[in-house]
């Protein structure tokens, strides 16, 4: 692995913060591979109904706020060329009519692979390991 490829797997990274909390749902094409297999609502999803799922939070939420820490790369790729890592993060999400936010903190479990557009997360599972106020927020998101 170069360093090339460790910069185009931060900025895969990098993109889904800018992605989810933006609401430029262009910045996914440069986080996930077309047919990357999700794990973050506690079911299998795709990339356009993530995407879907995204945007109708822009429209009942009043901010978001992703924090991604630095990926932890598996030194060894599988066969297929991929490669596993694991990043923490803490996501913040404001409701517009609750004073307290909900706060989550976990980890992205991530398998990267090379595609002719650079390295790109081909699936993804989260892994919330704390909170800090009503989850109740979300549900609405999960219909």
């Amino acid at each position: 692995m170069t360093a090339d490829d460790i910069i185009s797997i931060q900025q895969a990274v990098a993109a889904y913060g800018a992605a989810i909390d933006s609401g430029d749902m262009r910045y996914f094409d440069y986080c996930f591979a077309p047919d990357a297999e999700l794990w973050l609502v506690g079911h299998k999803q795709t990339v356009a109904d993530y995407v879907a799922q995204c945007q109708k939070a822009h429209g009942l939420l009043a901010a978001m706020q992703h924090h991604c820490a630095a990926t932890f790369l598996d030194s060894e790729a599988a066969l297929d060329g991929s490669i596993e890592g694991r990043t923490p993060f803490v996501a913040y999400h404001f409701a517009h009519a609750q004073d307290e936010p909900l706060i989550v903190g976990g980890e992205y479990v991530d398998v990267f692979r090379p595609t002719e557009s650079g390295w790109r997360i081909a699936k993804r599972t989260g892994r919330a390991r704390w909170q800090v106020g009503d989850l109740a927020m979300l549900t609405s998101l999960m219909d």
